[in-house]
């Protein structure tokens, strides 16, 4: 069966699923503007139903079916009624995270939570996989207007996160996210203007009063103890699956441990991975590693006739060769195989660096990536040793967990150790990505650390998707070597060196 998986909306991705393959496109990685909204990515799914004879179509946008129409435009001249099938987004949001864990379970708890949603922002389904609540949450929505309060635009979620260390709890304002939050649970349909000000109001003074990295810290702390308090009620298993937007928050994800056994969250747990679940769940099938099914491509001959319009000089390509380089101070780029599938990038298309100095964070944010001084990077991390640098961790393949450094451990990686003594942590297997093992392998070998600081390869756009991609942004960018799929580039003044491995 071939099926093509549709999400509109924010964060618009297609996935198409045949007997032996599942590919993910995210069209923020081909447009390159980050967060695209509703029917841009209307050309590539016109052009894939032209161009395939799909079994199946599945759209999952909205909870109320009536609301669905899978582009209506070329509805009828392309997409059959007999072939679509409506699947409703937090559903698909769950099955993603059911489908994707790495072993099979019969019996976990599933919440589906994320910013927003038509009817609700949250999904929980007990152990009996029965839907026991879709009551609207409303935490998400508390950091979409801090978001557009102090930033002027959503999705800056990320940002937000990156000030909690520096700031301290204030009494005052968690009482003012309580009130906040008790308006927004009366909302039946999030977009319900009245009631969304109505909130707003009564958060607005704390804005004028209060530092951002007190308020920041203050909706952390609220929004875990918030989700705790739920967790409590409705804990019906061992083991917690987590999906939706807010699965993107580290603190959270982490402090949920205390609660179960096992707390497992996919890596696009965002709307970015939204067409995934419908596909996996239409298919009925599972999907054990969902890291790396972007798209891949490889050295073309138009990618060549690039490189070979630059000097080259050829150097036999090792990992002590580019660990060497690393431990001088170098920023390395990585990009190989399939893109990363979500926002996180997990070797695939990554920025690395050595993760010993604090000096090396300040250089990158501020003349590679050019982004806010106090946002943090990853430690990837041999998975092996993860239990010998954080506490209370023993895994967290894809980054999405934020331990606190065992003691004495943070102050010998302050490229990356927050200011509160944490990282959001990657866990590196040799199943998972072998080419990054080993690299922090030798690195490890060399120095007695093994962590390399681990941040995206991308400057102001979207993580790079293809050799191109990968080619222009290193040109424009301070990044010293460039490790291209077989091929290392290494800047040399104004010249590349390009070596073959």
């Amino acid at each position: 069966m071939k099926i093509l998986s549709i999400h509109e909306g924010h964060d618009p991705n297609v996935s198409f699923l045949t007997e032996d393959t599942l590919v993910h496109i995210e069209q923020e990685r081909i447009s390159r503007i980050k967060h695209l909204h509703n029917n841009k990515s209307k050309k590539v799914i016109e052009k894939l139903i032209k161009d395939f004879d799909f079994d199946v179509i599945v759209s999952s946008m909205t909870e109320n079916k009536d609301d669905v129409k899978i582009y209506t435009e070329f509805e009828d001249e392309y997409i059959p009624q007999n072939k679509q099938i409506y699947i409703s987004h937090h559903l698909a949001h769950a099955a993603y995270v059911y489908y994707t864990r790495p072993e099979k379970i019969d019996k976990c708890d599933i919440l589906a939570y994320d910013g927003w949603g038509m009817e609700t922002d949250r999904y929980f389904y007990n152990e009996s996989k029965k839907l026991i609540d879709t009551s609207t949450f409303g935490l998400g929505l508390l950091w979409e207007l801090f978001s557009l309060r102090f930033f002027n635009k959503m999705h800056q979620e990320g940002k937000i996160m990156g000030m909690v260390a520096y700031g301290v709890f204030n009494k005052s304002i968690y009482k003012k996210y309580e009130d906040a939050l008790n308006i927004l649970q009366k909302l039946k349909i999030t977009t319900d203007v009245n009631i969304v000000n109505e909130a707003k109001e009564v958060l607005k003074n704390i804005y004028y009063i209060y530092k951002v990295e007190d308020i920041a810290h203050t909706l952390q702390k609220f929004s875990e103890n918030k989700t705790i308090e739920y967790l409590k009620k409705v804990k019906s298993s061992k083991t917690l699956l987590i999906s939706g937007g807010i699965g993107l928050n580290g603190y959270i994800n982490q402090k949920i441990n205390s609660l179960y056994d096992e707390v497992y969250i996919s890596p696009a747990t965002s709307d970015s991975g939204v067409s995934v679940g419908g596909a996996l769940l239409v298919a009925n099938k599972r999907l054990p590693k969902p890291a790396y099914i972007g798209r891949q491509q490889n050295i073309t001959e138009n990618t060549l006739g690039i490189i070979k319009q630059l000097n080259l000089t050829h150097k036999k390509f090792n990992y002590d060769y580019i660990a060497d380089k690393i431990i001088q101070g170098k920023i390395i780029a990585l990009y190989q195989g399939h893109s990363e599938s979500g926002p996180r990038a997990l070797g695939n298309r990554s920025i690395l660096a050595d993760p010993r100095s604090g000096v090396v964070k300040e250089y990158i944010n501020k003349y590679i990536k050019h982004r806010e001084w106090y946002r943090p990077y990853a430690p990837a991390i041999l998975e092996e040793e993860v239990s010998n640098w954080f506490e209370d961790l023993t895994t967290s393949p894809y980054m999405l967990k934020i331990a606190k450094y065992k003691k004495g451990k943070g102050e010998l990686v302050a490229g990356v150790c927050h200011k509160d003594y944490t990282g959001r942590v990657q866990s590196v297997s040799k199943n998972d990505n072998l080419k990054l093992y080993l690299l922090i392998e030798t690195f490890f070998k060399r120095t007695g650390i093994p962590i390399l600081l681990n941040t995206s390869f991308n400057i102001q756009e979207p993580i790079v998707d293809t050799p191109v991609d990968a080619l222009r942004t290193f040109a424009k960018s301070n990044l010293d070597l460039l490790i291209l799929e077989d091929y290392i580039i290494e800047k040399n003044n104004d010249r590349f060196i390009i070596s073959n491995s």
